[in-house]
């Protein structure tokens, strides 16, 4: 579905920064925060995990939901296709501060 519907949404940036300064960046630093002050006895496996997951990009589910209920599925692939593009550069970022703990 992201590559059948890439193109014909429109994921500019006004729809697409918003998404990627939360979900990948503005959660993951929260989290870090609190494993980094709030929860400094935490293995560090356990702590590496927790940012791994919360840096994560979002399930591809949203754009099989927006299609079955009649949504605007092509913009919904398109925006998960931007913040999983953008995920390759901040999730390595992540994981190398997580596995600094």
């Amino acid at each position: 579905m992201i590559a059948s519907g890439m193109g014909r949404g429109e994921a500019g940036l006004r729809n697409s920064l918003p998404l990627i300064i939360i979900r990948l960046l503005l959660v993951p630093a929260v989290v870090y925060g609190l494993i980094r002050w709030a929860l400094p006895g935490l293995p560090p496996l356990a702590a590496t995990i927790l940012l791994l997951v919360s840096a994560a990009p979002p399930a591809t589910n949203h754009a099989l939901v927006a299609r079955r209920y009649h949504g605007e599925w092509e913009l919904v692939a398109s925006l998960q296709l931007v913040v999983h593009l953008a995920a390759l550069v901040t999730l390595p970022l992540w994981l190398s501060m997580g596995l600094n703990l």
